[in-house]
């Protein structure tokens, strides 16, 4: 999905628990796609302290690219906390 996303030259956001995996994705496709803006967050989704960094975090990490985030691809479970905070900075994008 991250691929089709610059391929189409969309920002793209990518989250995962494995920062080593996370960073040698983020390097392919930086070199594969280097004038698509690609930023990336560590976290541990099963966590609610983590979850709470990556929500707070996000304001700052989307701050260059018009403060908005246009889709939400999620490909791990999801607890009813940040489902809900989601939710809400959704609805405000709209």
């Amino acid at each position: 999905m991250a691929r089709q996303l610059c391929a189409n030259n969309r920002p793209v956001i990518l989250i995962g628990r494995n920062n080593q995996t996370l960073t040698h994705l983020v390097d392919e496709l930086t070199k594969d796609y280097p004038d698509v803006p690609l930023l990336s967050h560590t976290c541990d989704l099963s966590s609610q302290a983590s979850q709470s960094l990556l929500l707070e975090g996000l304001g700052e990490m989307t701050q260059g690219h018009g403060n908005v985030i246009d889709t939400v691809i999620l490909n791990a479970g999801i607890n009813d906390f940040a489902y809900s905070r989601i939710k809400v900075m959704i609805r405000s994008n709209r």
